[in-house]
């Protein structure tokens, strides 16, 4: 569905468009010095009548004159007001909104930016020329140009400590010619890697059949094998440590019987002595009660107990102790 045309469509389209003329020829008159058409136009003349006006306000073109912005002066007071010749001014023909075409319509109100933005860069420039003005002006350092005699001294020290570097130069390559370099031999221990082609041995039986099978084909057959040796390895040390040998177990030592040399099975709890059988147990056993007996604490109230109870059955003990140790000692 469409909106019907209202009556009064487009009235007041006319009359905003004459207005934002005459603003645009305002702003022009005061900034660029405007473009109408002066009186005195010696450059085109030609009479305007009728309809020949309404034709040529379509077609017709303004000049624009294009200047160098300029600040606005301030208007000053004319003395003497020269009289205009009076001549009939053009009228100005107003286009009915009939006559509108449809073309669209370019709005020149973009120069207002131009012209805000061209007077803020005079603005810049001036302030900065102030700058440039104010800032105080260094002295120049006077250069120091020294004389003849000045430079002829300056020459020989110049000579001379040239002369000592070229003595040291000298110097330090004939040192150089007569040190040798000496390459550093490493003599530490070593891994070397050999790898070699091998014949697979293979077991050949006797039989007639697989001898002339052999005969008959006498491609071998190789493989590959790798030998890693360490050398400069006295104590096994490297070899060791790369392929982590732990040390043999120790082997405990085998206890011996005090009284016989033999292998001993036992050990006795209170003297800590390896017995072979019971009958050096006792005599062991007689031993120590003897080293107490001549050597024992006798303020220590357990030894002298004990030693109270020994000298009761001393002659008791011997008798049991005589056969066992005849058959010990002829063993």
């Amino acid at each position: 569905m469409q909106r019907e045309r209202r009556a009064n469509a487009g009235n007041r389209m006319a009359k905003l468009l004459d207005d934002e003329e005459e603003c645009q020829d305002e702003f022009y008159k005061q900034n660029y010095g405007g473009f109408e058409e002066t009186e005195s136009d010696n450059e085109y003349e030609a009479e305007e009548e009728g309809d020949d006006i309404v034709k040529k306000g379509k077609k017709k073109k303004r000049r624009l004159v294009t200047k160098a912005y300029k600040e606005p002066v301030p208007a000053q007071r004319k003395e003497r007001q020269k009289p205009k010749p009076q001549n009939t001014p053009t009228s100005k023909v107003k286009i009915s909104p009939q006559h509108q075409t449809n073309e669209p319509y370019e709005r020149k109100s973009i120069r207002k930016s131009t012209a805000a933005k061209s007077a803020a860069t005079l603005q810049r420039i001036k302030v900065r020329d102030l700058e440039q003005r104010k800032k105080v002006k260094k002295p120049k350092e006077e250069e120091w140009i020294p004389t003849q005699e000045e430079l002829l001294e300056e020459a020989k020290i110049t000579e001379l400590e040239n002369i000592k570097s070229l003595e040291k130069y000298q110097k330090m390559e004939s040192e150089k010619k007569t040190k040798r370099p000496v390459k550093k031999v490493y003599s530490g221990p070593m891994i070397q890697y050999k790898s070699t082609r091998m014949p697979i041995i293979e077991e050949i039986d006797t039989s007639e059949s697989t001898v002339k099978q052999e005969n008959s084909n006498p491609m071998k057959q190789f493989c590959e094998r790798t030998f890693i040796s360490i050398l400069n390895d006295p104590n096994d040390v490297v070899f060791k440590k790369v392929f982590n040998i732990k040390p043999l177990p120790v082997p405990p030592k085998k206890l011996k019987c005090a009284v016989t040399g033999l292998p001993a099975k036992f050990i006795d709890p209170v003297t800590c002595v390896p017995y072979h059988n019971s009958s050096c147990l006792k005599i062991i056993r007689m031993a120590y009660y003897d080293h107490l007996e001549n050597n024992g604490d006798r303020s220590n109230p357990m030894v002298a107990e004990f030693l109270k109870w020994l000298s009761k059955n001393k002659r008791k003990l011997r008798s049991e102790m005589l056969v066992p140790e005849q058959k010990v000692l002829f063993q």
